[in-house]
């Protein structure tokens, strides 16, 4: 509670306040000005007599000058102007009631228990509660591609599809030569030329010339000795000169060659059916029935309902097989055979 003195005190403000703005009211600036210096040196909290102290001197300077004071400046509404009488102000005090100092208590204990929760947080090893998805799984690095590798590819594509062989190598064999690349990159130019030479040799094959055939693909070979397509055209070109050789001792060649190929592309492409289809034929053509056999199931068991695999249980059956876990159905000669041969004899 204030004493007496503090109200004393808070009294000679108030009446000094009220007689400040009388006479700013009346015009009087300079009075008004120091009679709101008093104020603030008695009374340094009340904002009030600072702001109309502002005011005042603005309005002596305006009246020096003959202006009126600047709009810009935001100015409290004077008691004449409003047409109210003058108000006490009541003087800023210092007191702070329970209840915002438990507000306030409480906010900062609320504070610090998010501040010191959060450390926590962070301090605490999550891992083996959350299971890992694919999303979280690091993805490897994308390889940027390789301009001068993939321009010239896509040149070579237009080249074959002109049948302008000579063409297509030489851009890919200028793109190999140049600094920009590396092991991968040759890599990818040396199996596009492979292709290149794989579809200049079945251009042959469509010409029935086997031999030009096998110049180009030994050529692809030299260059990309893995590829499948090349080994594939490899086996298919001797299985035709096999076909049509005369001597047995060439056919027998010639076969046992397609079927080193066809191993090789098989070996490289476990699940190419074309490849598997033509080395159980010609495993068939050298009298191995047992290995075609082995083949056709493999083929089946790839792919149930292709074409090929339609084929293969159709040259099974005409070997009188069905697969390789059922016997081969009984002769009907031999049914009537045996019927006879337990029939009861006559005495």
């Amino acid at each position: 509670m204030p004493n007496e003195e503090e109200e004393s005190a808070g009294s000679d403000v108030d009446h000094m306040m009220e007689n400040a703005l009388a006479s700013l009211d009346a015009g009087q600036f300079e009075e008004a000005a120091e009679l709101f210096r008093q104020v603030v040196r008695v009374a340094p909290l009340r904002h009030d007599a600072r702001e109309y102290l502002a005011l005042a001197l603005d309005r002596q300077l305006a009246q020096e000058i003959g202006e009126e004071p600047p709009a810009s400046r935001p100015a409290p509404p004077l008691p004449a102007e409003t047409g109210e009488p003058p108000r006490r102000i009541r003087r800023a005090g210092t007191h702070v009631s329970l209840w915002t100092l438990a507000i306030a208590t409480g906010l900062l204990v609320l504070v610090v228990a998010v501040v010191a929760g959060s450390a926590v947080v962070r301090h605490m090893d999550f891992s083996g509660w959350i299971k890992p998805t694919e999303k979280d799984r690091p993805v490897a690095a994308v390889r940027p591609e390789n301009r001068v590798v993939t321009e010239a590819v896509m040149r070579a594509d237009i080249a074959i599809t002109r049948q302008a062989f000579d063409e297509a190598l030489t851009v890919l064999r200028q793109a190999r030569a140049t600094s920009q690349i590396d092991a991968r990159d040759a890599r990818q130019l040396d199996d596009k030329m492979g292709d290149v030479f794989a579809a200049r040799a079945e251009s042959h094959i469509a010409k029935l010339n086997y031999d030009k055939a096998l110049e180009s693909a030994d050529e692809g070979l030299q260059i990309s000795s893995a590829s499948v397509r090349l080994n594939y055209i490899v086996g298919v070109c001797y299985e035709r000169k096999g076909i049509y050789a005369q001597k047995k001792d060439e056919r027998q060649e010639f076969f046992n060659r397609a079927v080193g190929a066809l191993e090789t592309a098989v070996a490289e492409d476990p699940d190419n059916l074309r490849a598997l289809e033509l080395l159980a034929n010609v495993y068939t053509k050298i009298f191995q029935p047992a290995k075609a056999i082995e083949i056709w199931d493999r083929i089946i068991s790839i792919a149930p309902t292709s074409p090929e695999a339609r084929k293969a249980r159709g040259y099974k059956q005409s070997l009188g097989f069905r697969s390789t876990d059922e016997p081969r159905p009984p002769d009907p000669d031999e049914k009537t055979t045996a019927a006879k041969s337990d029939a009861p004899r006559r005495p």
